[in-house]
């Protein structure tokens, strides 16, 4: 699902396909000049081709932002609920311990990295669905960033798993902010337990601050106020 908010920020929903949408047609039914949020909660499969759908705006209309979902949309998984051990991981189910926490979380990443599934190119790269859909969405990103369009993640994960995984593919430079949840819920026994030095002080640096920006209970009203914020 594509969401397209006009200039007020009132979101005006159009169900597309990820691939086979012509150029024509598109054209008719998305105002030009505006921001595009875009989430794909069907891109379940592993493989599955990044979305051509945003690519066509790009080419055809003046397009200045797009917001992206991260899980299932970026990422080829549902990262946030494959680290909490949630029953959709998006076709990735972790081994214990599970994590909530930005820190805890940073630090079952680098555990993941280090697994034997997972050594030879490390978690990030399987997250993103492999080295051919990688070289897709980067692809994708970079035709964006030519074309002046800005790109922001609003996630209603965890900001610092999303940005070291982000970092972990180079595709974190894509992405002017990444505005997502710092404080969860759902610590669990591993959050709990966690010893001082961890995470890592190489990866201390994605954790969010009191100034990082934050997702809240709706996404829309973010893309709402990333509109206000640029005229």
């Amino acid at each position: 699902q594509a969401v397209f908010s006009g200039s007020k920020g009132r979101p005006a929903r159009r169900a597309l396909k990820c691939s086979g949408v012509r150029r024509s047609a598109f054209r008719q039914r998305v105002p030009s000049g505006r921001a595009a949020h875009f989430s794909c909660a069907l891109a379940k499969r592993a493989q599955q081709r990044p979305p051509q759908a945003l690519t066509l705006v790009a080419r055809g209309m003046s397009l200045r932002l797009a917001v992206f979902d991260f899980d299932q949309t970026l990422s080829s998984c549902h990262l946030f609920h494959a680290l909490i051990g949630g029953a959709d991981g998006g076709g990735i189910r972790l081994p214990p311990p599970f994590a909530g926490t930005e820190r805890g979380q940073l630090s079952r990443l680098a555990e993941l990295d280090e697994l034997p599934e997972y050594k030879d190119t490390g978690f990030s790269i399987v997250a993103f669905g492999g080295l051919e859909r990688l070289a897709r969405l980067t692809s994708f990103l970079e035709e964006l960033r030519h074309a002046d369009v800005e790109c922001v993640v609003c996630s209603r994960g965890m900001a610092a798993a999303i940005r070291r995984t982000l970092d972990r593919v180079g595709l974190l430079d894509y992405f002017s902010q990444v505005i997502a949840r710092a404080t969860t819920t759902q610590p669990t026994d591993y959050d709990n337990s966690l010893p001082p030095h961890l995470p890592a002080i190489e990866d201390l640096c994605y954790l969010s601050t009191s100034s990082s920006p934050k997702c809240g209970a709706s996404k829309g009203r973010v893309v709402g106020q990333l509109l206000r914020e640029r005229g």
